[in-house]
């Protein structure tokens, strides 16, 4: 085995005395020795050694996971192994809008806040900002893992938590040559179905163990399924009457409370495809000079199925024919539980549904490049040269995106004069405990033959005559159709160069021991094109009016009919639920074939978003110096360093503003045909021709036959009322063509977007202490001082403002703006520890940490208004500052009416009304609510906490019980975000740090004797906070546990079973909303305290487990 290190005069000597010594008896002992058998501690008992020994003799804070062998890990996911370490938890996306990767937070910090490198090179990310995604890595590379926890000046800056360093193999540090092949097979016991992997590993020493080759590749699969209940928000409803959920009487007044937006089931299901090579060479020049070459590369295809029913909650008030039924004894439409203030059952005439079909095959490639050269000028000045290149890739293969709806076959006309006795009710129910969906089982009738042909739902045919009991039944085939299409074309590109010169100069002057110095220069660029094209009929960009056979809604689901949805005898059962006709599956939408119907004709058109496209170069420098130091005999140790770091980034980002289409009617024009002062409309008011007959019967279309009562004024920015149509209309909220006649001529279809650059260079100083001090031989006690940045996330640098209007069912508008000027995070660091290493493989460890923390990039999303921006064109809108300029303060306690606002001069959005839906003034006049998010320095905030482990190998134990051992750690996390006042005047509430636990335990317990291993492994962690600033509240992550399993059998000196469970007890992920702003509700406080009601789930899932089996073989 190859180890290259030089000796100080000191030392020497030292060595000198002892072999002056032992030579004495060295002949007399000969004999002795070469009888003794020296025992090597192999497994996963050596692995935990490896890892004491390094935690022992580092001059930090450091945690290490070392690999049994090349390849080999009780835990097969760097995640998984990850999580296993103190003060370490792992985030994987399975929330909503989340990747699918994994990715760790650190004492605090979230996943961009941690630098991960490999071989010192740090890591290029799938992901739009810096986290890097874990799951792209296969574990069998890595050697080790090294979780630095304290910093010092020669440390590379980026990182708040801590510096994850992944090792692979290199062939001069091992004692023989190794060749190793794997075979595993996979089953995920939730999408029911077998994968497999291949690795094997190869290295050889050459030239008198002076060169050194290594290669390992592997490929492998694994598919997985995910079950979720999700509501996108909750929004405040006040109902006439309402039943109480704990007396099960109605509440007896006007109730207001929460009620969920739009809620569903999604089932995901995700394929997996990943191949992997990496290779070292190794070459020992001399005894001064080692050259190392190492390249990684990793090429994951993942396909993403995510299938969805969606229930659509009404806001409209409810009729006054169906107010009794609303505290109907045997099936009340709305319960209301006053302790959680929400309405926890809400059921209507009105409520329509969804199912949305979103399918994906992206490719993500990393390739990775370091040489590495060192070289001793003399026994005591060092040099290291390390250069690196990162470089991820993500590539779309494709990506579709279609959802459907039923509002041409069941009119909302139609629904509203259907008796209330014969109402299919639709809507959503909480009040078992779990949310359903709840659809009508009924099928529209389309209606009498025409001309002897049945009716069969098609859009061409008249709609006035269907028979509708129920908004939604999602068995309907023939009365669904598509309502939108959207495709995406992205291409990820994220690459970045480094260069490293490090100078180690061992001396003796004094206490001084050694003087360290250096610096890097690192250039990153990350480029995406992200291309949504939301497909429509070209003529809708016109001003002509399309018949529905020309839209996108003429496509309906029996034509492009995907199958159900799989596993109904399963799907969501972990979660307590029953079967229903939503729960046994749904109909899925064939993208292909929808594709297909859609481009049927030449005139589809697609809206190009230039918002989502970014160019983001950073270019980093640092100089550092340090000094070592040893003291009272080298009982103390430590370091005293300063970094000096700066940080440039230019961006460039586009913005946009994008309205609904033109099916849309102005307010004014309503008003204006209310005033009864007015005469009233005439027939030929109404229509351009009053004997004409509507198009296939249908008064539900956009038809050409409307006289319109408004055309755009002469600048096109307002509407204005033609003098000949103006009159008293009754009938104008009749039907859709009805409420055609007073459209929006004015809201351009095709968004503004222009483009802007920024630059920004930020500096930081960087001081670091550490000291540490040797008790006895087996304890030692570590304190470290030191002030540490990361840079921000790097998709928020772009500059770039969204705001996109919303119209349908209950979602808001909503929007983003992006921060180019974000200074980099700051964070004050003390830590505290002690280590007793009782014996060979026993410890006990106890680490006190606080961390200070400043700039805290935050998304801050609140509720505002906006200003009506629908005439200005890209030129003058990026003019504005969309922050001051088109942000309008909100109310705490409501909303501001459209014409207080303009008569203020405030000039608001107007929340607009579509045809398709009910134009009752009631309805109507309030400014637009925008959830907008705005990127942001925050305040800061702290994080103190205690780290305590044990590890013991119980090898004192007689016979078989010698192979029992234990790893155990405990984190407490004491964390708070400062209170401020946010954007537009929010107040930001004290709560604690995104993602950090109070509580966090990891056991392992393990039995190993002769190369056999069982080990049982345990990971819990208890609440923590999701977002601070999610609506008018916050979003919460509910705690929980995780119970994995892995074991291996010896079969002989070549062949070993291995065996690998995780999630034995299919964890249950839950988020949930509590109130900080609404003062119309209770406001709450940290829930982590017990100072909120934790009952309002946002979503709610379950993944299943996954099992491994495999043979491996050492040569």
């Amino acid at each position: 085995m190859y180890n290259n290190f030089k000796l100080n005069k000191l030392s020497l000597s030292v060595i000198s005395i002892l072999f002056g010594t032992v030579g004495l008896a060295n002949a007399q002992d000969q004999k002795a020795s070469d009888d003794v058998e020296v025992i090597e501690i192999t497994g996963f008992k050596g692995s935990l050694l490896k890892s004491l020994n390094n935690k022992r003799t580092a001059d930090s804070v450091t945690d290490s996971i070392f690999a049994e062998d090349i390849g080999k890990s009780a835990d097969q996911d760097i995640g998984e192994a990850l999580q296993r370490v103190t003060g370490v938890s792992i985030q994987r996306g399975e929330g909503a809008g989340a990747t699918e990767g994994t990715t760790v937070s650190i004492r605090g910090a979230g996943p961009n806040l941690n630098n991960i490198s490999l071989n010192g090179i740090v890591l290029t990310s799938n992901t739009e900002n810096q986290a890097v995604d874990l799951s792209a890595f296969s574990s069998d590379i890595l050697s080790s893992i090294e979780v630095m926890k304290t910093s010092a000046a020669d440390q590379d800056e980026g990182s708040l938590g801590a510096n994850v360093e992944l090792k692979t193999f290199r062939p001069l540090n091992s004692d023989k040559n190794r060749r190793v092949l794997e075979v595993q097979g996979r089953y995920d016991d939730y999408i029911e179905d077998y994968d497999y992997k291949l690795s094997g590993s190869f290295s050889e020493k050459f030239m008198d163990d002076t060169l050194g080759f290594y290669v390992t590749g592997f490929k492998e699969t694994q598919s997985t399924r995910r079950d979720m209940f999700f509501t996108d928000e909750f929004v405040k409803y006040t109902v006439p009457e309402a039943i109480n959920l704990q007396t099960g009487q109605p509440m007896g007044e006007e109730v207001t409370g929460l009620m969920n937006s739009q809620n569903g089931f999604k089932m995901f299901s995700n394929n997996l495809e990943r191949t992997g090579l990496t290779s070292t060479i190794q070459w020992a020049i001399s005894d001064n000079t080692e050259l190392v070459l190492t390249g990684t590369y990793s090429d994951q295809y993942r396909e993403q199925d995510d299938d969805s029913i969606v229930s659509i909650g009404d806001q409209n008030p409810y009729i006054e024919a169906d107010i009794p039924r609303i505290t109907d004894a045997t099936n009340p439409w709305i319960v209301f539980d006053p302790a959680s203030q929400m309405i926890v059952k809400k059921l209507d005439r009105m409520a329509r549904g969804r199912t949305t079909s979103t399918e994906s095959g992206i490719t993500t490639k990393n390739t990775v490049f370091n040489l590495e050269f060192s070289h001793y000028f003399t026994d005591t000045f060092k040099m290291d040269l390390r250069t690196g290149y990162s470089k991820t890739t993500a590539d779309d293969d494709y990506f579709t995106n279609f959802n459907s709806n039923n509002f041409l076959n069941s009119p909302n006309e139609v629904l509203e004069a259907l008796p209330s006795d014969q109402v299919q009710a639709t809507g959503y129910d909480c009040t078992s405990g779990v949310c359903y969906s709840v659809t009508g089982t009924d099928f529209v009738d389309f209606g009498p033959d025409i001309d002897g042909v049945p009716q069969t739902g098609h859009p061409d045919e008249p709609n006035e005559d269907n028979l509708v009991k129920t908004a939604y039944n999602p068995d309907d085939l023939r009365a669904i159709h598509l309502q939108q299409a959207n495709t995406r074309d992205r291409m990820m590109y994220d690459k970045q160069k480094s260069v490293y010169l490090d100078f180690d100069w061992d001396v003796d002057l004094g206490p001084i021991t050694k003087f360290e110095f250096g610096g890097k220069y690192q250039t990153r660029d990350k480029d995406v094109f992200n291309q949504g094209y939301f497909w429509n009929n070209a003529m809708l960009a016109n001003t002509d009016i399309p018949t529905s056979t020309q839209l996108i809604e003429s496509i309906r689901l029996i034509d492009v009919y995907g199958g159900e949805t799989g596993y109904g005898d399963s799907f969501l059962k972990d979660l307590g639920y029953a079967r229903t006709n939503t729960t046994d599956g749904w109909a899925t939408i064939d993208a292909q074939a929808a594709l297909a119907k859609l481009f049927e004709t030449d005139e589809v058109v697609g809206e190009i978003d230039l918002s989502n496209d970014r160019q983001i170069s950073l270019e980093n420098k640092a100089l550092y110096f340090k000094t070592n130091f040893a003291l009272l005999d080298e009982q103390l140790t430590g370091n005293v360093g300063i970094r000096y770091v700066e940080s440039s980034v230019e961006s460039l980002g586009y913005s946009s503003v994008n309205f609904q289409n033109r099916n849309l009617t102005s307010y004014d024009l309503i008003l204006l045909s209310q005033d009864t002062s007015l005469t009233a409309c005439t027939e030929a008011q109404r229509w351009i021709d009053p004997n004409a007959t509507l198009p296939n019967g249908n008064p539900d279309q956009r038809n050409p036959n409307v006289n319109l009562a408004g055309q755009p004024s002469a600048d096109g920015k307002t509407m204005e009322p033609i003098a000949s149509q103006t009159c008293y209309d009754d009938q104008y909220n009749g039907t859709a063509a009805n409420r055609y006649r007073y459209l929006d001529n004015t809201t351009p279809t095709d968004p503004e977007q222009f483009g802007s650059t920024a630059s920004n260079t930020e500096k930081n100083w960087l001081p670091s202490l550490t000291l540490n001090y040797s008790l006895n031989d087996e304890s030692v006690i570590r304190f470290a001082a030191s002030k540490t940045m990361a840079r921000p996330p790097i998709d928020n640098l772009k500059p770039s403002a969204k705001f996109n209007e919303a119209v349908f069912g209950t979602g808001n508008s909503n929007g983003r703006i992006d921060n180019p000027y974000l200074k980099p995070l700051e964070s004050t660091n003390y830590d505290l520890s002690y280590e007793w290493y009782f014996n060979d493989g026993g410890a006990l460890t106890l680490a006190l940490f606080r961390k200070d923390m400043s700039n805290i990039t935050e998304n801050a999303t609140i509720g505002a208004h906006w200003r009506d921006v629908r005439g200005l064109s890209g030129d003058e809108l990026s003019q504005l500052d969309p922050f001051n300029d088109i942000l309008i303060s909100k109310p705490a306690d409501g909303l501001i009416r459209r014409d207080d606002s303009w008569a203020a001069g405030t000039n608001c959005m107007i929340n607009r009304r579509h045809i398709w839906q009910t134009n009752d003034l009631q309805v109507q006049g309030d400014c637009d609510l925008l959830n907008m998010t705005v990127v942001r320095n925050g305040a800061g905030g702290k994080n103190t906490g205690l780290e305590l482990g044990y590890n013991q190998n119980y090898d004192f134990l007689p016979g078989l019980w010698s192979g029992l051992g234990t790893a155990f750690n405990y984190t407490y996390s004491d964390s708070l975000m400062d209170s401020e006042v946010g954007p537009l005047g929010v107040v930001l509430p004290a709560l604690p740090m995104e993602n950090v636990s109070k509580h966090v335990y990891n056991l392992s317990t393990f039995w190993e004797k002769d190369g056999n291993l069982i080990r049982l492994a345990y990971t819990h962690r208890t609440d923590s906070l999701a977002n601070r600033s999610f609506k008018d509240g916050a979003l919460w992550n509910e705690g929980g546990g995780q119970l994995d399993i892995s074991a291996t059998y010896k079969l002989n000196d070549t062949f070993t079973l291995t065996f690998n469970a995780v999630n034995l007890n299919n964890k249950e992920n839950r988020q949930y909303y509590t109130n900080m702003r609404d003062d119309a509700f209770a406001i709450e406080g940290n829930a982590l305290e017990g100072e909120a009601n934790k009952s309002r789930t946002i979503r709610n899932w379950v993944s299943g487990s996954i099992y491994r089996i495999g043979i491996r073989a050492n040569f």
